[in-house]
């Protein structure tokens, strides 16, 4: 268990660098542009929306989550809960939040 749970903390953290990435990214771009440009990219990107497939099915193997079939916030609430992984009482997630949110 403890090695599965240190695989997905290691996942975890590597997708919240490419949020950050991307987070960084988008900021650029609202940056350079102005709101006219927003809209060109979002014309832009729907008209990739091929590629952009294609870089969603990339990441997804990458991270080793093809394959797996989607199993509800409830069930994985669950789950969570029944292998102690998270343990409610400690609020980690909702603190994080409140951090990331005061930044």
């Amino acid at each position: 268990m403890e090695a599965i749970l240190k695989e997905i903390l290691t996942k975890l953290e590597g997708l919240e660098n490419d949020v950050a990435e991307i987070k960084t990214q988008i900021q650029e771009l609202n940056e350079k542009g102005g709101e006219s440009e927003q809209f060109s990219i979002l014309e832009q990107a729907l008209r990739d929306k091929p590629l952009i497939q294609e870089g969603f099915r990339k990441f997804v193997k990458k991270w080793g989550i093809e394959g797996m079939k989607p199993i509800g916030a409830k069930k994985l609430r669950e789950q969570i809960l029944a292998d102690g992984i998270i343990k409610p009482e400690d609020n980690e997630f909702s603190r994080g939040i409140i951090a990331m949110r005061e930044e």
